[in-house]
């Protein structure tokens, strides 16, 4: 059976607020890499409209996955300066 829809609803909200948090500062709200610390940062932050997403996290010859992606924002995207930090707890 499918999940209650309030458990759908809470979860969309602790996503939003994290996103806020986390994510909105650099990427921006349409997630175009416009936010306003992203300004400053080099390489500046991707842009998800695009839709592009290059990082094969679990190695599996798939990049883009949604596996790929929370292992990204879990663990980091890279060692080079100004790149996403790791967000264990995101």
């Amino acid at each position: 059976a499918a999940p209650p829809a309030a458990f759908w609803a809470g979860a969309a909200a602790a996503a939003k607020k994290t996103s806020t948090t986390l994510c909105f500062p650099c990427h921006g709200t349409t997630g175009k890499g416009d936010g306003p610390a992203g300004a400053a940062l080099t390489p500046p932050p991707r842009d998800f409209s695009k839709g592009v997403f290059k990082f094969d996290a679990n190695k599996d010859g798939k990049p883009g996955e949604d596996e790929d992606l929370k292992l990204v924002i879990k663990n980091g995207a890279g060692a080079a300066p100004h790149t996403l930090a790791a967000w264990p707890r995101a």
